[in-house]
């Protein structure tokens, strides 16, 4: 899943909040294309309507009103409605907010560790959320208790369920750190259960479990993120780009490039980049 992690650094201001707003979209306009960090993202719907998706799976749509919710370490992406979207960003690190206090710690080490599942839709967020874009600036300290009202609400009203410390298995890791580094290689599903002694269907469901994503699209995104590096860094032939990054068509990595970051890999090259919604 290292891939698909934003690197982009995030200035908090004093409440330990980073509030960006103003985003807007055009209708059916892809806003995120698919990433994970490991902060908090709350997505305010102040007009029209964004298309949320997680581990590549549309969950819901958000309307002017509600909150889209990415969790830490949560893979997620959206697209703007029929109508087109305009919306504000708070993002914050939980583990600020995490203190001596039982309640405080009861529910941010799940969510940390990534065994709380939310709601990925709300809109008992809002009036909180808001408070918080309001204040962070002026009145950090108010800000911050907004932050815990916030965190309030989504205990009581958001969380789906919570599962036991452990859940995850540990060797797994073992096949995603392989994948991590073979990924132009010609890997499939029978390939790579067979190497690491899986039945196929259970590695299938196995690997989308550790990652998020199925075993094709997790390599796909690899192959397609490298791509976009390559890209920008150098004057190699897209075709060469394509065969380099384990896509034997170009014809095909073009229509998977287009789809993912939402441009031809040629007009990426050009100057694209800077206009890649924010990620």
């Amino acid at each position: 899943m290292q891939a698909f992690k934003e690197l982009t650094p995030v200035q908090y201001d004093d409440s330990g909040v980073c509030v960006l707003t103003d985003f807007v979209f055009q209708p059916k306009e892809t806003c995120l294309t698919v990433h994970w960090h490991d902060r908090m993202e709350l997505l305010l719907i102040r007009e029209g309507s964004l298309d949320f998706y997680l581990n590549e799976q549309l969950v819901g749509t958000a309307r002017a009103g509600e909150v889209a919710i990415a969790a830490p370490r949560q893979p997620h992406a959206a697209i703007a409605g029929s109508e087109g979207v305009v919306y504000d960003a708070v993002m914050f690190e939980a583990d600020t907010f995490l203190n001596a206090a039982p309640a405080a710690a009861d529910f941010l080490h799940p969510l940390l560790e990534g065994r709380m599942e939310l709601r990925p839709v709300s809109s008992s967020l809002w009036d909180a959320s808001d408070a918080v874009i309001r204040l962070s600036e002026q009145q950090p300290m108010q800000a911050i208790g907004y932050v815990y009202q916030l965190l309030a609400a989504m205990m009581e009203s958001c969380v789906v369920s919570i599962h036991p410390s452990g859940a995850s298995d540990q060797r797994f890791r073992e096949v995603v750190e392989y994948v991590n580094v073979h990924y132009t290689e010609p890997l499939t599903t029978a390939l790579l259960s067979e190497r690491f002694g899986y039945d196929e269907a259970y590695f299938c469901r196995r690997f989308k479990k550790a990652t998020g994503l199925t075993v094709l699209r997790y390599i796909e995104v690899l192959r397609l993120e490298l791509a976009k590096r390559l890209l920008l860094e150098t004057d190699t032939e897209i075709s060469r780009i394509a065969a380099q990054c384990g896509f034997g068509d170009v014809c095909y990595f073009s229509h998977r490039f287009h789809r993912h970051v939402g441009m031809a890999p040629s007009v990426f090259r050009r100057g694209g980049a800077a206009r890649v919604p924010h990620e």
